[in-house]
């Protein structure tokens, strides 16, 4: 029965030294819900396995070139960086078999306030849309390659 503790249940003291596995134990229910293809009862090893994060591509860029880690986090903070200012100036980013990166207008509408179900206007906008590359849609979602052995 203790694995079906709600987030409410668990002593605040308990909940500041959870580590991120038991924390994600803790919060199944709130993970089930950010990540809806995943079943609740896959184990959480699994969607870990599912996210990149920064320090990932970081570690990885370490790893494979050689280079110390201070700068391999430079040069991906450099990268998110000029990716940002492109995108906030509307340009399109353009990555070689890998995909491009556009920024669209959103248009205006109406919404509703999910508490009260009150109309509430959405304004105008700008979205970012990503489309892959041929290389990147070649990929099964097993992750093997289609391709001619690259």
């Amino acid at each position: 029965m203790r694995d079906k503790l709600s987030p409410a249940r668990v002593p605040k003291r308990f909940r500041q030294t959870l580590d991120s596995r038991r924390r994600a134990f803790y919060y199944r229910r709130a993970y089930s819900k950010s990540f809806p293809n995943l079943k609740v009862c896959e184990s959480f090893a699994k969607l870990e396995a599912t996210l990149v994060i920064k320090l990932d591509i970081i570690n990885r860029l370490a790893d494979e070139t050689g280079i110390p880690k201070l700068k391999a986090e430079q040069a991906v903070e450099a990268l998110f960086n000029s990716m940002k200012d492109a995108l906030s100036r509307g340009d399109r980013i353009e990555l070689r078999g890998f995909g491009v990166f556009i920024v669209k207008p959103r248009k205006r509408g109406v919404g509703r306030n999910p508490r009260t179900g009150e109309e509430v206007a959405i304004p105008l906008g700008k979205t970012i849309r990503f489309k892959p590359g041929k290389e990147l849609q070649s990929h099964d979602s097993d992750g093997s390659h289609d391709g001619d052995g690259v």
